[in-house]
């Protein structure tokens, strides 16, 4: 499926030919005004799509770019979703309508002029190689290193009230370390979607049609739980994943949330956060205060980027407001040890905080990365020759 977003409504005309087109050469394009019917959620319709979609357009005009706050929050999206593929992949595709500036954001990525004379064959192009690589990756793996990663999905659609819808991908890693180690965690990540499964296979057994069925017109009458996951650091020695759920359990929104696995390959054992750091050191409170710091500056450059919602991320960490100084604070002292969602890279730890956790709902979720060099004071010396930090390369 191929997701139509971000256009300004006065280029809808010039979207709506380009949707007609790839339908009738046989793609699947997903556009809101045709795709969403009255009376729907529109915005779990939007997420589901931007959660299953094999590729996105964004179209970029003068009149788009202008509003800065509604592209520059669809932009985000995708480029997180973007994470998720391998490095080289077509999955995100930036398509001018008009001579207009790229936001910055986007700028390392190709786009396509539809004003010039072999814009439309540019982008059908792109289209064709992503679908081509989708399917390679699918039979051939991506390959990391020493190892291949195949993505298995699990998906599953049942109606009733409440009826469910789920989508749980998750890792099939071969070769590297050892064919034991590979099996053994290929069968965790398995055994652990098809845990989530049997949670919503349960509605089967739980019906209450006075409760759903005028949901149903709403086109919300379903469970659903989509999982995605992003490998941040596979070697011979360690596995660090982190898996992104969308959830919606009848509620007024959908919630969304992280789960994060780090796993010594020889042998596979769970390694916990504490392992990293030295015995004896408040590492809670060192690693709260860089992430409070982080979530900051963060908030302050998602203001600073975007004009509609300037004001709203300029106060959502406010020190003057004693609510969201205590919320913050709250989210970031890391109390119960065992519970801290953090994954390891080549660059460094990076922690996850899911809606609500240290903002409103309204902020979403964040992501914090802290370089290891914030850290050496509290590293462990064993965990130095653990993790992968980068080494400086040897003098000639």
């Amino acid at each position: 499926m191929i997701i139509f977003l971000s256009y300004a409504k006065e280029d809808v005309e010039r979207v709506d030919q380009i949707y007609n087109q790839l339908k009738h050469d046989g793609h699947q394009p997903w556009m809101d005004i045709h795709d969403i019917s009255p009376g729907q959620n529109w915005k779990f319709e939007i997420h589901n799509a931007i959660s299953t979609c094999n590729a996105a357009i964004i179209f970029l005009s003068n009149r788009s770019v202008s509003k800065t706050g509604y592209v520059q929050a669809e932009i985000a999206e995708f480029l997180d979703l973007r994470k998720r593929r391998p490095e080289r992949s077509i999955y995100l595709i930036p398509v001018r309508i008009d001579e207009c500036v790229v936001p910055t954001r986007m700028s390392e990525l190709q786009y396509a002029d539809l004003f010039k004379p072999n814009g439309w064959d540019r982008v059908t192009a792109s289209l064709e190689k992503a679908k081509h690589e989708q399917s390679l990756l699918s039979e051939q793996g991506e390959s990391r290193g020493k190892f291949t990663v195949f993505t298995r999905i699990i998906e599953e659609y049942w109606d009733g009230l409440p009826g469910y819808y789920t989508r749980l991908s998750y890792p099939e890693v071969r070769g590297g370390a050892t064919i034991d180690a590979c099996e053994e965690i290929n069968q965790i990540f398995k055994a652990r979607c098809l845990s989530k499964l049997h949670e919503l296979r349960a509605n089967r057994l739980d019906q209450n049609p006075f409760l759903w069925e005028n949901k149903r017109e709403y086109g919300i009458a379903n469970y659903k739980m989509i999982k995605d996951y992003r490998i941040t650091l596979i070697s011979e020695m360690l596995l660090s994943i982190v898996d992104s759920y969308e959830v919606y359990t009848g509620g007024v929104h959908e919630n969304y949330y992280f789960e994060t696995s780090n796993l010594t390959l020889q042998p596979v054992s769970r390694l916990p956060l504490f392992a990293l750091f030295k015995a004896g050191c408040d590492y809670r409170e060192k690693l709260g205060l860089l992430c409070r710091e982080a979530l900051k500056r963060q908030a302050w450059e998602r203001s600073a980027a975007s004009t509609e919602s300037s004001e709203f991320f300029a106060h959502i960490f406010d020190e003057e407001d004693a609510v969201a100084r205590e919320w913050l604070i709250e989210g970031t002292s890391f109390k119960d040890g065992s519970n801290i969602t953090f994954t390891i890279a080549e660059n460094g730890l990076t922690f996850y905080f899911r809606p609500y956790e240290v903002a409103c709902f309204a902020a979403g979720g964040w992501e914090v990365s802290l370089p290891y060099y914030d850290l050496r004071e509290i590293l462990r010396p064993e965990a130095l020759r653990l993790l992968p930090i980068p080494k400086s390369p040897a003098r000639p």
